[in-house]
């Protein structure tokens, strides 16, 4: 599997990131997995470009670190690493439920990466995926 770059435009979500994030389990698994305690809150990139197919082919295929679920009516996910403008290191989180990739990447980091980077909705930001 090759290292694939793509862009994708910063948008705003619901909500509901924000709150799976702030679970005790959930943080005390990234920490344990992934290195890190995430910013509590998502990051929203709808991916876009000739690459897509190919970027979202390589996210089905990587190797995922499982986040289990620590209470009831939650599902599993999987958390993909990634490289965000080439100086923030994160995961793609894609639920289990729903069965299929989003064109909208939801994507956790260990700082708030809007503020990081100074970033506002409808801007672009290069996601890269390495594995």
């Amino acid at each position: 599997m090759d290292s694939v770059t793509i862009s994708g435009e910063v948008g705003s979500g619901l909500g509901v990131g924000k709150d799976f994030i702030a679970k005790e389990w959930v943080r005390r698994q990234c920490l344990e997995k992934l290195g890190f305690t995430p910013f509590t809150g998502t990051f929203n990139v709808k991916i876009r470009g000739d690459t897509v197919e190919a970027f979202l082919q390589n996210l089905q295929q990587a190797p995922g670190i499982e986040i289990l679920p620590g209470e009831p009516n939650f599902c599993k996910g999987r958390c993909i690493r990634v490289e965000i403008a080439n100086q923030i290191q994160g995961a793609v989180v894609i639920p289990e439920k729903t069965g299929h990739l989003p064109e909208t990447l939801e994507i956790i980091a260990p700082v708030n990466i809007r503020e990081t980077l100074g970033l506002q909705d409808g801007e672009t930001v290069m996601i890269k995926l390495t594995v």
